[in-house]
This record gives structure tokens, C-alpha cells and sequence, in this order.
């Protein structure tokens, strides 16, 4: 006799890697689109793109002071050690932490985790990559569609700015999902729980 097996939908949203991270660690707090949707409520967010990236991608063009920060000293670093003749600064040897940390905003703090997380992997044994492509990774509460967000992740050449909250990152992605356009719902069956 076979074994039904037992489906749960998710509803899920499409996000570029790595802007589906930044959204799951509260760092993104708006999407910009060119559709509304009446949804409201927990959506998981699925990773979309073609490269899976082990370590910290370039992240440049985008509103990150703390990642930005990271990067620009990383590179004095670099540029101090290729200057020097005897002395050489391993990056195991250099500590990050996030200063005045508890004056710092909730967003600030977020982003110093996911720089600390993708570290941490990066520099232990795990060889699979962090930023996850075609993979569910996160969720957010989708609380708010207008047209005029404040916030710095609005593309005001968008006309709908969809509202995140409450992100949550999972421990382990779910592997193997397509994503598709809009709102949409995945099965998820009692293998993936």
C-alpha cells in the first residue's frame, strides 16, 4: 500500500540573489515592482539567479554601510600588506566586531550578522556555497503595497513598494525550487519538514 504524503503550501515571492538574503536578514526592507498585489502575510522568499556565491558577493551599488565598511578596510588591509616587506596580516588574525553595538540601529545589527555568518562559513569547513540560488532561504511578513515608501531601498522608477517585516532566515534552504513572478505557492511535502 503506498504512503500519501502529506503537502503544506507555502506561499512564496521571487527575489535576486543576493537581494533575497538581504530581505531575510531584515537588511531590505522594500521591494520595488511594477505590480500590486493584495496579499498580506508570511511569504517565504525564494533565491532566483544563476550563480550561488560561497563567500560575501559584491554588494557595492547597494545602501550597506556596515558590508561596505568591511570591504573598503579588508582592502587597506591588503594594500598595507602588499606595501610591507616583513610583516604580513593573516585575516584570521584581524577581529571584526560591531562597535557601540547596542546603540546601533536594528538594521546596522542585521547586517553585521549576515557578514558575520557568511565569515564564519566561509572560513570553516563547509565547502558549499552561502548565498543559495534557486533555493527558498527565508520569509518576511508582507505587511504593507504603496507607492511611496521612505525607505532607501525604494526604486522610485518602480510604482509599487512592497513592505517587509519580521524576516526570518532558514537554518537550511530548500533546494531545487523555480521561482516564478508575483505571489505563488510551493508544496512542500512532509520530506522537506
Amino acid at each position: 500500500m503506498r504512503r500519501r504524503t502529506a503537502m503544506k503550501k507555502l506561499t512564496c515571492i521571487s527575489l535576486k540573489n543576493p537581494l533575497s538574503y538581504l530581505a531575510c536578514y531584515g537588511i531590505k526592507d522594500v521591494d520595488s515592482r511594477s505590480e500590486r498585489t493584495e496579499f498580506r502575510g508570511r511569504v517565504f522568499v525564494q533565491s532566483a539567479g544563476r550563480v550561488a556565491i560561497r563567500g560575501m558577493p559584491a554588494l557595492d551599488e547597494y545602501p550597506l554601510p556596515v558590508i561596505n565598511e568591511f570591504n573598503r578596510l579588508m582592502d587597506e588591509v591588503a594594500a598595507l600588506e602588499r606595501r610591507s616587506r616583513y610583516i604580513a596580516f593573516r585575516e584570521a588574525g584581524i577581529s571584526v566586531y560591531l562597535k557601540n553595538e547596542r546603540r546601533q540601529p536594528r538594521r546596522v545589527r542585521r547586517e553585521y550578522n549576515l557578514l558575520s555568518d557568511v565569515y564564519h562559513q566561509y572560513h570553516g569547513e563547509n565547502e558549499e556555497p552561502f548565498f543559495r540560488v534557486n533555493a527558498i532561504v527565508g520569509s518576511v511578513e508582507l505587511v504593507e503595497v504603496c507607492e511611496n515608501s521612505e525607505s532607501e531601498w525604494a526604486d522610485r522608477e518602480q510604482p509599487y513598494h512592497w513592505v517587509f517585516a519580521d524576516p526570518k532566515i532558514l537554518k537550511e534552504p530548500i533546494l531545487e525550487v523555480s521561482g516564478q513572478d508575483g505571489v505563488w505557492e510551493y508544496e512542500l511535502s512532509d520530506l522537506h519538514t
